[in-house]
């Protein structure tokens, strides 16, 4: 895909600059309970500390992450010839829905995800995607996914090999 096909799911690629922040500090916070604690021995200081710095740091680094490095979008920009299946599925939780994602499944097994949200329509991106790549499968059923989990590559249209 190119830089104009892929424009509008650049917005849902950018993550939130200020809940990564809250969140990575909270893990810092966490991280540095130990420290507080002047009973506490140097293998728990060390053992909170080390994965919550790790879990912040990651946290900023996703928070902070431009939105054309995003896992999808690099998917989309240059291995779309591999995307042999594009669904849209919703998160629920307490029955809520939380949460739209488009779900890309390439030819190779692997699968890649990008958040839109739980108020937008997945059906104009959807009709983006499918102008370009055609040869893709598009929509959910458990037979589809049945036929993936058996041999991915057979969800590729028209026969076009990549």
């Amino acid at each position: 895909m190119n830089a104009t096909e892929l424009e509008p799911f650049l917005h849902y690629a950018k993550g939130s600059k200020v809940g990564g922040i809250v969140v990575a500090f909270v893990c810092f916070g966490i991280g540095a309970v130990g420290f507080a604690d002047s009973t506490a021995t140097l293998g728990l200081q060390l053992g909170l500390a080390i994965p919550f710095a790790l879990i912040g740091v990651g946290l900023l680094y996703v928070a902070f992450r431009p939105a054309e490095k995003h896992p999808a979008i690099v998917l989309l920009r240059e291995h779309a010839p591999e995307i042999v299946w594009i669904y849209a599925s919703t998160q629920r939780v307490n029955g809520v829905h939380s949460q739209t994602f488009l779900n890309f499944g390439l030819a190779s097994g692997k699968q890649k995800m990008l958040a839109i949200g739980a108020k937008t329509d997945p059906e104009p991106l959807l009709q983006r995607l499918h102008a370009s790549i055609g040869h893709a499968t598009f929509g959910y059923s458990p037979e589809l996914e049945a036929q993936y989990k058996k041999t991915p590559a057979s969800l590729r249209q028209g026969g076009r090999p990549f």
